[in-house]
């Protein structure tokens, strides 16, 4: 097992002034928690013109506010905001092997976080928790990326199929 603190750079977010905030792309996305979070990934919904603290792209993102413990592969230059951390990869790891652990284990997180309403971590917390580093970490995180592509392939066909049975039921009955 190593703790995140020896794999990786741990920056916790800072919330600018909401004053700040626009949907006009003024500035950088900015990251504030799940609803910021799609598919394993960062999504821009809300920007802000004055950032506070910054991710870089590569890094990851994760919840630290409810809910604690999802993670993303941040695909741009972002501020986060105080829901989530990003966690700068400082290893000769795969960021990726971090992802596909901070995934799955993030179980674990329920007990550590505090709160009843609205649970949380600090930066403690995700400097502690710990990850199991296996061998062929390299091989394992090409394999799981195939397999996360086979899924969304899936998902799409499937969607595809559900939109041409509504087309051809809506063609059945006019």
């Amino acid at each position: 097992m190593i703790k995140i603190q020896n794999l990786c750079e741990v920056i916790m977010g800072q919330s600018p002034a909401s004053s700040s905030y626009n949907n006009n792309n003024d500035g950088l996305p900015l990251i504030q928690g799940n609803l910021d979070i799609f598919d394993g990934a960062t999504i821009s919904r809300i920007y802000t013109n004055e950032p506070i603290k910054i991710s870089l792209p590569n890094d990851l993102i994760l919840t630290v506010r409810a809910p604690v413990g999802i993670v993303a592969e941040n695909k741009m230059k972002v501020c986060i905001g105080r829901g989530v951390c990003a966690l700068r990869n400082k290893s000769t790891i795969p960021t990726m092997y971090i992802y596909y652990a901070l995934d799955y284990f993030s179980y674990k997180w329920k007990q550590i976080e505090q709160g009843s309403t609205f649970t949380s971590i600090n930066g403690d917390d995700v400097k502690k928790f710990a990850i199991p580093l296996v061998n062929n970490a390299e091989y394992l995180c090409a394999f799981l990326s195939k397999i996360d592509m086979l899924i969304k392939c899936s998902i799409n066909l499937h969607s595809n199929y559900i939109k041409q049975k509504q087309y051809l039921l809506s063609q059945m009955f006019i």
